[in-house]
């Protein structure tokens, strides 16, 4: 028994104490004095009270052989580590404790335990994905997604291959009639053929044309101009040929001669070889001399009358326009030259004013001057004049009395 308290016999001598166990360690301690703890792994956290080993085993998920202070190994968990992990846990690796797989599952089960396989119509990675629609037997694989056999129309490992072309049914195992036309195609879930050939109608193309039809399935009608309605069913040529003005043998459309949409009316006796349009009763070509839709004008060297009048009456408007238009240039042109004439004139004149102006200016100043210089001469001659006269005086005088001297003075005055 490990004591929690102690009591001593003897206080004064230390050396010779002894000691006595009041009570056992509390529950979750163990060991001297209960001075260590129990490990929290252990269930109830109860242990032995000496060496510490788990009393009611460890809890889940933890080894008992290590006083639970290990986690189970790889692939186990649970009381004493002792279930296995599921095989199918990705890795093999799951929860200590509850056994849920840590990674998930492998395809084809449910987590989180991956016991459970997938609901139907499910496969794959945690079930995600749906079987296609196209597997028979209800569902597919689970972990694959194969299925087998297909519904009729679709084959391949999960059935989501559509029938190649010339086969139908389950997994695409039967061919299509013969009598299919084109490339033998039918529809991949009945085998009821796509189109029938010409002259076949039916879900298997075995059954002739009804009365009045022809062509590929029969979708084409005999033509409404076959004498007693009928018609060949491949081609459609009328059996009992064409009613009247009608062509032979489809009988669609008119004889030559003909036209209208009744083939009633005549092409134009000047329609060449009388072939003409069926629908509009335009001539093809006209015979010679004749011009027009229906060739119906007579031409003037390979004009028509009517056309010729109107081509004489162009050409004389052109002329008279051509007329028009010399005439006006004519007078533009005329205009011009006199505009230019009186140009030349008025710069004439101008010419002239200016010259007569300066000559004018210049004859009255030479007359100026000429004025200037008589006078000047006239003043030259008057004075030479007056020195002639006193000389001719100062001459009659000496020979007279002689003149007194005359003192300075007087001479001055």
């Amino acid at each position: 028994m490990i004591c929690h308290s102690l009591i001593f016999s003897d206080v004064s001598n230390a050396n010779h104490r002894s000691c006595a166990c009041v009570s056992e360690c509390p529950r979750g301690t163990y060991g001297a004095e209960c001075s260590q703890t129990c490990n929290p792994n252990c269930i109830h956290n109860v242990c032995d009270k000496v060496n510490g080993r788990c009393t009611h085993g460890c809890a889940k998920g933890f080894q008992s052989t290590t006083l639970c202070k290990e986690a189970c190994k790889k692939g186990t968990y649970g009381p004493k580590c002792t279930k296995k992990c599921n095989s199918n846990c990705k890795g093999l690796e799951c929860n200590a404790d509850t056994g849920e797989c840590i990674h998930g599952c492998n395809p084809g089960f449910l987590a989180p335990v991956c016991i459970n396989v997938c609901a139907q119509n499910f496969f794959g990675i945690n079930c995600e994905q749906r079987c296609s629609p196209s597997c028979g037997g209800g569902g597919c694989n689970p972990v694959t997604g194969k299925c087998s056999p297909c519904t009729p129309g679709a084959r391949g490992p999960r059935c989501t291959e559509t029938c190649p072309t010339g086969t139908f049914g389950s997994s695409c195992l039967l061919s299509c009639a013969d009598h299919c036309s084109g490339k033998k195609t039918c529809d991949a879930v009945t085998g009821s053929c796509t189109l029938c050939s010409a002259g076949k109608q039916g879900p298997q193309c075995n059954q002739a044309c009804r009365f009045g039809t022809y062509g590929e399935g029969c979708n084409q009608i005999c033509s409404s101009n076959c004498l007693k309605g009928g018609c060949e069913a491949v081609n459609g040529s009328c059996n009992h040929g064409c009613v009247t003005n009608w062509e032979t043998p489809m009988c669609t459309r008119c004889k030559r001669g003909w036209h209208g949409s009744n083939c009633d009316e005549h092409c134009s006796s000047f329609c060449k070889d009388g072939k003409c349009d069926p629908l509009t009763g335009k001539c093809y070509a006209c015979v010679k001399g004749r011009v027009g839709f229906f060739c119906q004008d007579k031409t003037t060297w390979g004009i028509s009358t009517k056309n010729y009048v109107i081509a004489a009456l162009v050409s004389l408007a052109l002329l008279g326009c051509l007329v028009m238009m010399t005439y006006c240039i004519h007078t533009e042109v005329h205009h011009r030259k006199e505009l230019e004439a009186t140009k030349q004139d008025r710069h004439s004149r101008t010419l002239r004013t200016s010259a007569e102006i300066a000559s004018g200016d210049a004859g009255k100043q030479q007359e100026k001057t000429g004025g200037e210089m008589r006078k000047r001469v006239g003043d030259v001659l008057a004075v030479l004049k007056t020195a002639k006269f006193r000389t001719s005086v100062g001459s009659e005088v000496d020979q007279g009395e002689p003149e007194p001297r005359r003192s300075g003075n007087e001479h001055q005055k």
